[in-house]
């Protein structure tokens, strides 16, 4: 319903536009600015979304201009091992052993790519879960619970200790880098359904507080932390 009010404040109504014009604004506001990613992180986005098809010849050209963008080895191999939890073994096992051929083809020829740093180990004195749950907490703004959860706890124990904890926490990636590969692998899924929107307003929330950690989105809180 349109009013002449919102929160209890009037609306003050400006100039009337056309159909046309109200979806080209929508559009130009939907239109993503790939001029914010840098060389690197738009290298990251046709690497988890060919790994995610399980299309390999798309997938070693992506990866050869990841690492001739500045991607380290180390960096994609993390990407990969992120993307299993969303595409499965299978696809994250051959898209692994696809970089591990073409890095071996370029040490051949010359080329001698970045390792780049190692993943780090969880700290002594905590587990998975516990590491997990602060990752889980931190992306999605406050705990996670829900009527989904209460019927299938093992759901968040399992997300918890694995997803967050074993694999978010690993570094190299941080969780603004994982987001951009996480909507870049569902928006490849035909079984995404909306979860793509919740990380993209995360991986956008970190963009704008420029601290590579996203904390927003997903706020119904059975679906929060699903994926």
């Amino acid at each position: 319903m349109i009013t002449g009010s919102k929160d209890g404040e009037n609306v003050i109504w400006k100039e009337k536009v056309t159909d046309a014009q109200y979806a080209q604004a929508l559009d130009r506001k939907a239109a993503p600015n790939v001029a914010t990613l840098t060389a690197q992180q738009q290298a990251m986005v046709p690497i988890a979304a060919w790994a995610t098809q399980g299309n390999l010849a798309s997938l070693e050209q992506a990866i050869v201009k990841g690492l001739d963008a500045g991607l380290s080895v180390n960096e994609i191999k993390v990407l990969q091992v992120h993307l299993y939890a969303y595409t499965g073994f299978p696809r994250a096992l051959n898209a692994t052993a696809t970089l591990m051929r073409i890095v071996d083809e370029r040490k051949a020829n010359g080329i001698e790519d970045r390792i780049g740093e190692q993943p780090s180990a969880i700290p002594a004195g905590q587990s998975s879960q516990q590491i997990g749950e602060q990752v889980q907490t931190e992306l999605v703004g406050a705990p996670v619970s829900g009527p989904l959860f209460d019927f299938a706890p093992v759901m968040n124990t399992y997300l918890q200790s694995h997803l967050f904890g074993d694999i978010f926490a690993r570094g190299i990636l941080d969780y603004q880098h994982r987001e951009l590969v996480t909507v870049s692998a569902l928006r490849r899924t035909s079984a995404a359904c909306s979860y793509p929107h919740g990380h993209q307003r995360r991986r956008d929330r970190a963009a704008a507080q420029g601290c590579g950690a996203g904390a927003g989105g997903h706020r119904r809180q059975d679906r929060g932390a699903a994926c």
